[in-house]
């Protein structure tokens, strides 16, 4: 019986992990982003470190880089949620009208994305 409870255990287990790694295959990197993660880490506990009389000026860069991280993060996570890593892909070949038609197209759902995060 207890045999039985441990495979169980297991198999439940091992179904998790591999759904976890499965969604972490999927995600793509954010190389630059998660750079950008680190260097405003990095910042907040050089401003933590700073002599607080700076007339409110400290805190508010503290506020704002707890704000840009948490907006690197939505991108992250915006670009994991989209094919290709978040990238819309340009249209390639001659120049046409149409092909100037599309590169407006692309700026304005350039433009919808950034109003959205």
């Amino acid at each position: 019986m207890n045999k039985i409870i441990n495979t169980s255990v297991v198999s439940v287990f091992a179904g998790i992990l591999l759904t976890i790694s499965a969604d972490v295959a999927m995600a793509k990197r954010q190389v630059a982003m998660e750079n950008t993660l680190r260097a405003l880490d990095r910042a907040e506990k050089i401003l933590r470190k700073a002599i607080p009389n700076k007339g409110g000026h400290r805190v508010k860069a503290l506020r704002l880089i707890r704000q840009a991280k948490q907006e690197v993060r939505r991108g992250i996570e915006f670009a994991n949620r989209r094919p290709a890593g978040g990238q819309l892909k340009k249209k390639t070949g001659p120049k046409t009208q149409d092909n100037y038609r599309y590169q407006e197209e692309y700026q304005e759902k350039e433009k919808a994305i950034k109003k959205r995060y």
